[in-house]
């Protein structure tokens, strides 16, 4: 099975960054029988990092993104993933309650640039998969 690695954001392409995620998940694919066929480094831009993965899906069984998906505006990993698969996102409130709960339990209110991170594909499941808890933890 063939593996495609994506580490994402601008501050990754500076000399100042290293990627040390991908070999991380270079080292769990590989344990588990996937074979990483390539690893990059995309910047901040919607539209190329849509691209890179439209053209991994011609040809991977397995894409890993990591990164770009934190609540700012320079995290657009889930923009260019529903792009690339032509789907919609949608706002979850549960999610959202969710978010604003677990901040509150630290006695904080929740910045309204948080409610980002809630955005789900229209078909109801997360792009933001379960892989990295079952990478840390197969």
């Amino acid at each position: 099975m063939k593996a495609c690695i994506l580490a994402i954001g601008s501050e990754m392409l500076t000399p100042f960054r290293v990627d040390t995620n991908s070999l991380f998940i270079t080292d769990r694919l590989n344990t588990i029988g996937y074979d990483v066929r390539l690893k990059a480094v995309v910047a901040d831009d919607i539209g190329e990092l849509a691209r890179v993965i439209e053209g991994a899906l011609s040809w991977a069984d397995l894409i890993v993104v990591t990164g770009g998906l934190g609540p700012t505006e320079d995290d657009m990993t889930r923009d260019a993933v529903a792009r690339a698969l032509g789907i919609a996102l949608d706002v979850d409130e549960s999610i959202v309650e969710r978010i604003r709960e677990r901040f509150a339990r630290r006695g904080m209110t929740m910045p309204e640039i948080n409610r980002r991170l809630d955005r789900l594909s229209r078909s109801g499941s997360s792009i933001i998969s379960g892989l990295r808890a079952y990478l840390t933890n197969p």
